[in-house]
């Protein structure tokens, strides 16, 4: 399935460090999917660091290009659920194209790619409830490949959907061996894939695509590397590096179109002021000035900023308490959080040798 998780650098990023500060410079702007004249800049400006500051000095060529290709196509559909062979032939031509145009700034591959992703997801989307809506034959006996390296991408619409209607009856099964009931692990899909997959690809802006794409072209050099956007960039550097952040101490995620609290920090804003609570709601906040900011169908990253902030500054939370249709409003705090669950740890265990020796293990 496609990530709906922040891109996060994992190895030897240097080079893409720097990349990501350019951006931070130059992209710093919410432009939609059209990419700015900045965004053009900071994806030259990111290849000629590759090739000039990456350990293993590489070339971005022709051979680099098919890689990037692969890997791009793959970050989007990766199982080879929404792209058909035909769309595969149609990009085919610019598999030893992209070093060439990267150079130039060109980033109507990425675009191009995504349009008919978009256009590909609204189809499978509505399959995807169509056939949940029908039911599956759960007696009857048939395979189901769940490695898409060992299938092609699907001939045509039909084939597609087929494709569809075995993955949705493998994920419920897996759901009902785990004694979901079958009404429950439907719903749980539907909404699975209508915040985390169609919300999510519809919200995209360029910033979050030219990271899909420019890390696919990092990936392509090193696997361990992953190009970052400044938002990504500020996140990692306040909660990874620093491991602490401030605000009110929840976690969030995106569940039919509204932010839920997932968790409640310990010993954070919100764990001190005892109100908000797990699978609580979050329907927006009240301003300074009495006005409503509303979060439906808001990304959970512009929630996020939204409610975090400095410490010692109040945010009011218009929460609707689990289980409830109410509507309340919270006045929290906002304190910084440490994120004592992710700082390093030791601990000297005291042991015996074979010969009953004494040892001490770190």
């Amino acid at each position: 399935m496609p990530r709906v998780s922040a891109h996060r650098i994992k190895g030897l990023a240097a080079v893409l460090g720097v990349a990501v500060g350019v951006s931070a410079l130059l992209g710093a702007q919410d432009a939609k999917i059209d990419p700015s004249q900045a965004d053009k800049i900071t994806a030259r400006i990111v290849a000629e660091l590759i090739e000039r500051a990456h350990l293993s000095k590489p070339e971005i060529d022709d051979e680099v290009s098919a890689r990037w290709f692969e890997k791009y196509l793959e970050s989007l559909d990766r199982g080879k659920l929404f792209f058909t062979k035909a769309d595969i032939a149609e990009f085919e031509p610019f598999k030893d194209q992209l070093d060439d145009q990267i150079r130039r700034g060109d980033l109507s591959f990425a675009q191009l790619v995504f349009e008919r992703f978009l256009t590909r997801l609204d189809e499978r989307f509505a399959v995807i409830n169509e056939l949940l809506d029908q039911g599956f034959d759960f007696e009857a006996d048939e395979t189901y490949i769940d490695d898409p390296e060992a299938q092609e991408y699907p001939a045509d619409a039909a084939e597609a959907k087929e494709r569809w209607r075995k993955e949705l009856k493998y994920q419920l099964l897996v759901q009902m061996l785990g004694d979901t009931e079958y009404e429950d692990a439907v719903k749980r899909l539907k909404v699975r894939y209508k915040d985390n997959l169609y919300r999510y690809f519809h919200q995209f802006e360029a910033l979050e695509l030219m990271e899909y794409y420019l890390t696919a072209l990092s990936q392509s050099v090193d696997p361990h590397s992953e190009y970052m956007g400044w938002k990504n960039l500020e996140d990692m550097m306040n909660q990874q590096l620093q491991l602490s952040l401030e605000g009110i101490g929840a976690s969030l995620a995106i569940e039919d179109g509204l932010p839920k609290v997932m968790e409640v920090i310990p010993g954070g804003a919100a764990a001190k002021d005892g109100r908000l609570k797990a699978e609580d709601k979050i329907l927006g906040v009240e301003t300074e000035d009495g006005e409503d900011v509303d979060f439906f169908e808001k990304k959970i990253s512009d929630v996020v900023r939204v409610i975090r902030g400095p410490r010692g500054t109040k945010v009011r939370l218009i929460v609707q308490p689990a289980g409830t249709k109410n509507r309340e409003t919270y006045e929290i705090t906002r304190e910084k959080i440490e994120l004592a669950d992710q700082h390093a740890k030791g601990e000297v265990i005291e042991a015996k040798a074979e010969d009953g020796t004494p040892v001490k293990i770190g």
